[in-house]
């Protein structure tokens, strides 16, 4: 299992039994005014760690993330028509076990 850190919340695109499970987060970074073309997946990550630390988690499990470009009017206007999706499952776990998933990755 890969575990990387954003901003105090930690990643893993594993499933996680141990963890206390908050909330299931969807998230678009979309690129309407945000020039989403030009993010990345630091990006995203860092505004989903933001939504996780305001519902007093430090984990997001089951991470999922994908990069698309919608055929739309926008791109006719210019704008830009890609962006970013992330989802997961927003939780709780000890910081001990935190640094016990860390040292195990090493």
């Amino acid at each position: 299992m890969r575990i990387t850190e954003k901003n105090g919340v930690y990643f893993t695109e594993s499933e996680l039994d141990f963890a206390e499970d908050i909330e299931h987060i969807n998230h678009k970074l979309d690129g309407i005014l945000g020039n989403a073309m030009l993010k990345n997946l630091s990006d995203l990550k860092q505004e989903m760690a933001r939504y996780a630390t305001s519902i007093n988690c430090n984990l997001i499990h089951s991470f999922r993330y994908r990069q698309k470009q919608q055929a739309s009017f926008r791109a006719l206007f210019g704008t830009d028509d890609t962006y970013w999706e992330g989802a997961g499952i927003c939780s709780k776990v000890s910081p001990e076990k935190i640094k016990q998933l860390m040292e195990e990755q090493k």
